[in-house]
């Protein structure tokens, strides 16, 4: 289910940033913005094709390296998604204060969220799997 969502956010942020709207929701919004729209669209597209690619054998450490990278890509967007959320909600805007306080950083740092920070917690998921991996008795290195 996951695989689809990641895809489908991708495809819709290019397509939204293509036509230079912005779509909100309650929880999730799309940009506007070509570059970042168009650029965090394509790495989401290629992050739901590396979990596609890597979903059909599972158990095999090559298979579960493509979901490893495609979790990858879903970390990298959804933390620079954050960093820029954070860095807009320090600076005031009022004069005679260089740094908002807590309910206005709070209030700034509400939802809507990009779809790279709603997948953040299911993509982590990989991290439990990463460990169970044991290395096989007879396995050439």
């Amino acid at each position: 289910m996951v695989i689809v969502v990641v895809l489908f956010s991708g495809l819709c942020e290019i397509l939204v940033a293509v036509a230079g709207h912005k779509i909100d929701m309650p929880i999730v919004a799309f940009t506007g913005e070509y570059f970042r729209g168009i650029w965090g669209g394509l790495v989401m597209v290629f992050a739901g094709v590396f979990y596609l690619r890597g979903i059909s054998d599972f158990g095999e450490v090559h298979q579960l390296a493509k979901v490893f990278i495609g979790s990858l890509l879903v970390w990298i967007m959804a933390g620079t998604d954050l960093f820029a959320l954070l860095a807009a909600a320090l600076p005031s805007t009022e004069n005679g204060r260089w740094i908002n306080g807590a309910p206005e950083m709070l209030k700034t740092l509400a939802p809507p969220y990009s779809p790279a920070v709603i997948l953040l917690p299911f993509s982590l998921l990989i991290i439990p799997c990463l460990r169970r991996l044991q290395p096989r008795p007879n396995a050439a290195p």
